[in-house]
């Protein structure tokens, strides 16, 4: 759910009680990545932060059949991925546990880093 007033994003608690038009991209891969029983060691903010930014940014989505925007139901709402697109390309990449680690740990030499 994001939060009409700060635009923050947090994890519903029980999707199946969550209206499906409230949804938004964030909450389609959290309810995915509970369905495969998959529980982050980061956060699943963190989680689906990961895989978004490795997946609009890899060159060689579209090449290997991913594509960043695929909408072709009939009644197309602001679904912006398409979850099963996302969801070959997480087990094609090693799955939800490559994904799933702190970003500034991925940043070289990041101990020297003054914050």
């Amino acid at each position: 759910m994001v939060n009409q007033w700060t635009g923050e994003w947090t994890e519903e608690k029980d999707y199946s009680k969550y209206p499906k038009e409230k949804w938004c991209d964030y909450d389609y891969m959290a309810a995915w990545i509970r369905e495969q029983k998959y529980e982050p060691e980061t956060s699943m903010k963190n989680l689906i932060e990961m895989i978004f930014g490795y997946y609009f940014e890899d060159d060689d989505v579209k090449e290997r059949g991913y594509f960043a925007i695929k909408d072709e139901r009939k009644y197309p709402d602001n679904l912006m991925i398409f979850v099963p697109d996302v969801a070959k390309y997480v087990f094609a990449s090693g799955g939800l546990s490559e994904f799933d680690d702190e970003f500034i740990q991925m940043i070289p030499n990041y101990e020297k880093i003054k914050l």
